[in-house]
């Protein structure tokens, strides 16, 4: 009777040995006639939390994308866009961080950036122009529907400058060629969702002057 109880003793240690190593929950209630009943639920491989905790891990992290450095210093982070020089961020529109151009350059009218629909402009490159961000030092006196002031700001030496968006009066597109229609209307059409998107850095002293003919913009501290 003994070496039974032993062998029934060893099978049930074994057993649970087994359980453990698969993994089990232990679950206690206590009956109404005060016994306590336990109930087992066997789980193979991991725990539900170790594998939540491997699916979170696979999951790409977006804050910690570098954001891209262009040569004239402005930065694009993910569908942000931040012009260094005249410090500011406009938010780009479905389409615009892989299908617009964002071209700098210095001449005689000073710092200018001109977006431009890219697959137009690799067409020919008279083609694609969506609009054009310049400066000046007075403010222009009337507004065109082309030429609107934006404001005025403080510029990286410290002068106060006046900003004036420029937009297309006719067609900027191959309109012998419908996908190339089509594409620069698919960016064309969130134009004015881009202009409003801007806002200055607190440091510019952005300043909206009686000219803004409609472009109302923002600053950084959100006055």
């Amino acid at each position: 009777m003994r070496k039974t109880n032993v062998t029934l003793l060893v099978g049930t240690l074994a057993f649970a040995i087994m359980l453990a190593g698969c993994g089990s929950a232990t679950k206690k209630e206590e009956t109404t006639n005060g016994q306590v009943k336990e109930t087992t639920t066997v789980q193979s491989g991991e725990s539900n939390a170790e594998q939540q905790k491997e699916t979170a891990d696979e999951q790409p992290d977006d804050s910690d994308t570098e954001p891209e450095t262009r040569t004239d210093g402005s930065t694009i982070s993910g569908n942000t866009y931040h012009d260094e020089f005249y410090g500011f961020t406009m938010t780009l529109p479905d389409g615009w961080k892989d299908g617009v151009y964002i071209q700098s350059s210095n001449g005689e009218k000073g710092h200018t950036l001109k977006f431009v629909e890219k697959s137009n402009y690799d067409s020919d490159d008279d083609f694609g122009w969506l609009l054009t961000i310049s400066a000046s030092e007075e403010e222009v006196d009337e507004n065109s529907n082309n030429d609107r002031s934006m404001g005025s700001i403080v510029d990286q030496q410290g002068n106060r400058i006046f900003l004036l968006c420029t937009t297309p009066s006719d067609v900027q597109c191959d309109i012998n060629d419908e996908t190339l229609m089509e594409n620069y209307r698919a960016v064309s059409v969130k134009r004015e969702e881009a202009i409003s998107s801007i806002v200055f850095d607190a440091d510019r002293d952005y300043t909206a002057t009686v000219n803004a003919n409609g472009i109302t913009l923002g600053t950084a501290d959100g006055e």
